[in-house]
């Protein structure tokens, strides 16, 4: 009897513990009244009832409220899950808030931490739904935000397994849709879809083309890289695939008008990591020094830095002839990434100088440049530089910047092209077309005389909208990447701040980065940062936004 009684007290004690357990786990999803506080925050910060920008500052209360109920509903780990925070990536704010309750809100914080959490989400369910979503033509501005994001969150997550149905989704997808889809497929695809995107550069949509160089070569790559044994055999994927890809390629870059489509290619071939880019590069050296009056100054300097850096070898620039010596000796036993011995010709004499115009310490390789220059409030406070312009003494930076300004704005060539962006809290562009984009202005004298006045009689005030200013400067379409008319006039941009943003539709730095590198993959602009003044000022944020587009960083002390 006793050991029966042990028994039934043995498997009740079993089912309560298995019950906790299985309350534990049911209480790891959201609870209705979780569900009920994320939908009611939402409802709220729609109305503009939640800001997230207060007096410039970011409400870390808000925006911690929102996290910690965004984490409740991810807690579900499921398609549920996906699909409520799924709904933070469409979110439209109320139509009726005016422009500074819409800053406030910081929607683009708000949507990277909900898109953060489907990204840790392990559902597999949640990428099917995604494709169905997608698959699913509807119209309208609304729609067009959908697919983007759609797509975007396709990417992030990288479940190569929806690969094969994403790649078939590309035929059905309208051009500005397909030019997202093709930048995100080297995370999505695999090598067999190579063949397929190669017949994309017969587009004619020059967006198209620039999105299907970074999708081939990002799936060549990982068998292109002669540095990996796997890729040295003579039998290997990429050895065969490569001097494929290299041949549309090299047809591309030497014969499309359009010098971002040239310059994706470039990227591209450094991106291989082969030897085999070194010859392709030499041609297109050769052919765009030879252009005339299309030829890019920037790309020039672009192709002698990939050359540079697939070799390890420095070169003196502007002698295509160089490299072609130099290949015709060292080509045929050359390796990738093996240590180089002594270097080409010398760059330039020990203690020459460049013969290109300099803005503070960086050389300007174009002719085609935007400067956006910080006129905050802070740009008036005096400062100790060590300049030609300040010698020591403390001097207004505002003041130390005009100078400079003046200086390279003199000394710009008259077949140049040029434009200036100043921001505070407002942004401020010297000539602007009709649509409000930095128009590129000849540097004749008569206009050179009048952009040196507008630069003298703009003063400094407000807080830093650096994003404003940057998305003026790139001309980022609210669409998403894909503008069809826009053409890019600039190559080169020149960003120089004192301090952190701090005001504007975006002001986490991690954001800025974000949105600029994704809409810049299409804009192939180069920008160069420079930090005006101490070290405590946003130092990682510049410099990264710099490397990101393969600018060069200058901090001004």
């Amino acid at each position: 009897m006793k050991s029966h009684t042990f028994f039934f007290f043995f498997l009740l004690s079993l089912f309560f513990v298995g019950s906790g357990f299985a309350q534990k786990a049911k209480n790891r999803g959201p609870t209705l009244e979780d569900v009920q506080k994320f939908e009611n925050w939402l409802e709220l910060y729609a109305r503009g009832d939640k800001p997230i920008l207060v007096k410039g500052r970011v409400n870390r209360r808000e925006l911690n409220a929102f996290r910690v109920r965004a984490e409740k509903i991810a807690a579900g780990n499921d398609l549920a899950a996906a699909k409520r925070l799924f709904s933070v990536l469409t979110l439209q704010l109320n139509p009726d808030l005016n422009k500074y309750r819409r800053l406030a809100a910081q929607l683009g914080i708000v949507r990277s931490i909900a898109r953060e959490l489907i990204q840790k989400i392990k559902d597999p369910a949640v990428d099917g739904w995604l494709l169905k979503k997608l698959a699913k033509r509807k119209k309208g501005e609304a729609a067009v935000l959908e697919r983007i994001a759609i797509i975007d969150m396709l990417g992030i997550r990288a479940n190569k397994k929806i690969g094969k149905l994403f790649f078939k989704r590309l035929g059905h997808l309208s051009v500005p849709d397909r030019i997202q889809a093709l930048l995100v497929l080297p995370r999505l695809g695999d090598k067999g879809m190579i063949g397929s995107v190669l017949k994309l550069l017969k587009q004619r949509d020059p967006n198209l083309k620039i999105a299907a160089i970074a999708a081939i070569t990002g799936l060549l790559a990982p068998y292109s890289d002669e540095t990996l044994p796997a890729n040295q055999a003579k039998d290997s994927y990429g050895q065969q695939m490569t001097p494929l890809v290299l041949s549309a390629l090299e047809k591309t870059i030497l014969r499309n008008p359009a010098w971002q489509v040239r310059a994706a290619v470039v990227d591209g071939l450094v991106r291989l990591k082969s030897s085999k880019s070194i010859p392709v590069l030499i041609k297109a050296l050769k052919a765009e020094s030879k252009r005339g009056k299309n030829r890019s100054e920037r790309l020039l300097h672009q192709i002698h830095g990939a050359l540079e850096q697939l070799t390890g070898i420095k070169m003196a620039e502007g002698r295509p002839q160089f490299w072609e010596d130099f290949w015709a000796k060292e080509g045929p036993t050359f390796h990738y990434g093996a240590k180089k011995k002594g270097q080409g010709k010398p760059s330039e004499k020990p203690g020459s100088k460049s013969d290109y115009v300099k803005y503070f310490n960086l050389d300007l390789h174009s002719k085609r440049n935007l400067f956006i220059v910080d006129f905050s409030g802070s740009m008036a406070e005096r400062v100790r530089l060590k300049t030609r312009y300040a010698r020591g003494a403390k001097k207004p930076k505002y003041e130390i910047v005009k100078k400079e300004l003046e200086k390279v704005i003199r000394a710009l060539p008259p077949d140049s092209v040029a434009n200036v962006i100043f921001f505070g809290t407002k942004v401020s562009i010297w000539r602007a077309n009709p649509k409000g984009r930095p128009r590129p202005v000849s540097m004749t004298e008569s206009n050179k005389a009048d952009l040196l006045q507008y630069i003298w009689e703009t003063t400094p005030g407000g807080s830093t909208n650096l994003f404003g200013a940057l998305k003026a400067g790139l001309t980022m379409a609210d669409r998403g990447l894909y503008d069809k008319y826009y053409k890019t006039s600039f190559d080169s941009i020149y960003l120089l701040s004192d301090g952190a943003p701090s005001s504007g539709e975006i002001v986490d730095p991690s954001r800025i980065l974000h949105e600029v590198k994704k809409i810049n993959q299409l804009r192939r602009v180069k920008i160069h940062t420079i930090v005006f003044g101490d070290e405590g000022n946003n130092l990682n944020f510049m410099r990264r936004l710099a490397a990101e587009s393969g600018g060069t960083f200058l901090h001004v002390q």
